[in-house]
């Protein structure tokens, strides 16, 4: 069964996704050539406490960090650690909040410093497959239909 959001709710979701922007835009200048994940972690954690709304991936069991932050080749759901970014990686920051009941989620992906075209090339592409991806998201399609529309355009791109 789904359960309808009132009013309120939304209200408080959408609050909690303008933390969440807000906290982004922030720790996004701190992902630069020398940092180290575990710092842009610690600074996400006091800056949502400091908003006044909780970490929300720390909800997870055996998971304690507030966000997961991957470099070049490691997967999605990577915890931050001693790692020091690079001139030219490829940094995805994954992060969460949890407001008045509510969790919001947002990932992002920067470039950093002197990068390869390559690399803006190939996030370009995923960019423009989730799109097209996302156009098939209606009542009554399957999930199927949208993972095979993902497969089929990444093997040509």
């Amino acid at each position: 069964m789904v359960h309808l959001k009132t009013e309120e709710e939304i209200k408080w979701m959408s609050e909690g996704g303008q933390i969440l922007q807000e906290v982004v835009k922030e720790i996004v200048k701190d992902i630069r050539p020398g940092v180290k994940t575990e710092y842009i972690d610690k600074k996400a954690r006091d800056l949502i406490v400091a908003k006044g709304a909780e970490t929300s991936f720390d909800k997870v069991p055996g998971y304690k960090w507030a966000t997961c932050i991957a470099i070049n080749e490691q997967i999605v759901h990577t915890p931050p650690s001693q790692r020091v970014i690079k001139d030219g990686d490829v940094v995805t920051v994954d992060i969460g909040v949890f407001h008045k009941g509510f969790h919001t989620d947002f990932a992002t992906t920067v470039l950093v410093g002197d990068y390869d075209e390559r690399k803006v090339k190939f996030l370009e592409s995923g960019k423009e497959v989730l799109r097209k991806a996302l156009s098939l998201v209606k009542t009554g399609r399957y999930i199927g239909e949208i993972s095979r529309c993902i497969e089929q355009e990444m093997s040509r791109a």
